[in-house]
């Protein structure tokens, strides 16, 4: 199955079927795609995931189909109507990041890349079905990035102090390095790598940090790496949970050298798990790592 757009999909279909009729469609399809990416060897699943990104690409397409859109070099912003200045910042804030991230982990696109910009936080974790307690800026999920509209969250009013605000502390370079990293890995990249180096690269494009500048791992008990990926957004400690991500890469880089962490990015792209990665690249098991990592932070 050859999808090349959304456009062209629905010039085929839309006469025949409602925009409601054609999501359930897709839904099937991304359900027959989650069930061969789980059973079918590793080169089947390279493809079958493209196609599932693509399926998502599609579907969001059709959910938005009614809101406008601003277009640029790489990616198409939906927004709410009456926030174009919120989209225009959301679309400036992306293209200013993208070749740095895109560049440094060997990433393209031939399509641009979506995003969903939603009013209000309610609406955003509607979506997720997060609680109200939830106060996130961004999600990246299956190729589709999604953030929460300057306006909702940023108090200067001025356009020129929210569009700073934004490209300095808002998610976008944080997401769109999330969502680089799934494309290059197919997927196959732990929660807490990934998380690590979008705060990575966060940082050093933005100079923010989660849980501020200071932290401190003293008298704290740090997550077991090999662990960390099964219910990483349950673990009690979030702020913890975060940084010590963050402070595990600043570690690889610093002891193994900057390098290192796109040495084991090109492992996990060819099918290895990070354990094989960590051991071929760095020349420890991730026990040895996470003790070496404890000695040096704490």
């Amino acid at each position: 199955m050859n999808i090349t757009s959304f456009e062209k999909l629905h010039m085929l279909y839309g006469k025949c079927l409602s925009p409601s009729v054609f999501v359930k469609f897709f839904t099937v399809v991304l359900t027959v795609i989650i069930a061969l990416l789980i059973r079918v060897p590793s080169e089947i699943r390279v493809y079958a995931r493209s196609l599932f990104w693509e399926a998502c690409r599609i579907q969001v397409l059709l959910n938005t189909y009614d809101m406008p859109s601003l277009a640029g070099e790489h990616f198409l912003v939906k927004y709410n109507k009456g926030d174009f200045e919120g989209a225009r910042i959301v679309l400036k804030t992306a293209e200013c990041y993208y070749d740095s991230v895109a560049n440094k982990y060997g990433f393209t696109n031939a399509k641009p890349l979506v995003v969903v910009v939603y009013s209000s936080r309610q609406e955003l974790n509607n979506f997720f079905g997060w609680p109200a307690s939830i106060s996130a800026m961004g999600a990246y999920h299956a190729g589709i990035i999604r953030v929460l509209a300057p306006r909702a969250w940023i108090l200067q009013r001025d356009e020129a102090q929210m569009e700073s605000v934004f490209m300095n502390s808002g998610p976008m370079a944080h997401e769109l390095t999330h969502l680089v990293l799934d494309k290059v890995t197919e997927g196959n990249i732990p929660r807490w790598f990934t998380e690590g180096i979008a705060q990575s690269e966060e940082y050093k494009l933005t100079g923010f940090q989660f849980g501020g500048g200071n932290y401190s791992f003293d008298k704290k008990d740090p997550y077991d790496f090999g662990k960390m990926d099964k219910d990483f957004d349950n673990l009690p400690d979030q702020t913890l949970a975060y940084r010590q991500c963050f402070s595990a890469i600043q570690y690889m880089e610093n002891k193994y050298g900057p390098d290192s962490v796109y040495q084991i990015l090109k492992v996990l792209a060819g099918g290895g798990s990070i354990r094989k990665a960590i051991g071929d690249i760095l020349g420890v098991n991730l026990e040895e790592f996470q003790s070496g990592w404890e000695n040096w932070a704490i």
